[in-house]
């Protein structure tokens, strides 16, 4: 106690309590000496007023340790949230209550002002909302974190970005609330995306070739067939090995 009265100065939360004790004894020991005809002493009296003293003086001094501890806890996981690379965002209520700066880098707003009190939903592309509606309902009742997700976000500037999202339940400011964090693979996206339709491309090409050239092969083949089983008429020895070799390689 004697360690934490150091880190914590005495304030108006000890002296009213200490005080408001004292009363509340004070009150008490003279009803019940009035009670008792006054078979209570002075000495019960002031023994019971030490007493209070003490007993609230330590109840108050660790209540607000606690609380200054909660709030230099706070304090830090704050910090750490603030100064972490990945964008992370709280909603309540489906409203935005926190924004760390890179999450406001990430969705092009100017500071957290643009972006606290908007629905949540307003930076969710149409085609996920009934999705992220989802997550959000099973994660405030269920209390059950969500997942890793793909899903599509648009910006302040009306930009539309794929990001991968999570997140889960907490508390926040003393009530529930959803933290997300998410993070842009808007380039991943586009460069899979270019896959996928450079492969289409290919596949495309390769059945184009191969029917273009499907029809003149077997041609070439079936005339060498006529001429090797001399249907046209007697070849030489030479003709033949050159024609065998034409036919291997068709």
């Amino acid at each position: 106690f004697t360690h934490r009265f150091k880190t914590i100065k005495p304030n108006l939360v000890i002296i009213i309590g200490v005080i408001v004790s004292e009363v509340i004894t004070l009150i008490v020991v003279s009803v019940m000496s009035i009670i008792f005809n006054g078979r209570i002493t002075y000495d019960y009296l002031v023994t019971g007023a030490i007493a209070a003293f003490i007993v609230s003086f330590i109840v108050i001094l660790i209540i607000v340790s606690l609380l200054k501890i909660l709030k230099e806890s706070e304090g830090r996981y704050r910090k750490l949230i603030e100064y972490s690379p990945d964008a992370i965002a709280v909603h309540r209520d489906g409203k935005i209550v926190f924004i760390n700066p890179a999450a406001l880098r990430l969705m092009g707003a100017k500071d957290e002002k643009e972006a606290l009190g908007k629905p949540v939903l307003d930076f969710v592309h149409p085609d996920y909302r009934d999705i992220v509606k989802k997550r959000i309902q099973q994660a405030m009742h269920g209390q059950v974190a969500m997942l890793l997700n793909e899903e599509k976000f648009i910006r302040f500037d009306g930009k539309e970005i794929y990001v991968e999202v999570m997140g889960g339940p907490i508390i926040y400011e003393n009530k529930p609330a959803i933290q997300v964090i998410f993070h842009d693979i808007t380039s991943r996206k586009l460069m899979e995306e270019k896959t996928n339709e450079l492969n289409d491309l290919k596949n495309k090409f390769i059945r184009i070739v191969t029917h273009q050239l499907r029809t003149p092969l077997n041609e070439i083949k079936w005339n060498l067939e006529l001429v090797l089983e001399k249907i046209l008429g007697k070849t030489i020895k030479d003709q033949e090995q050159l024609m065998n070799a034409t036919y291997d390689a068709n």
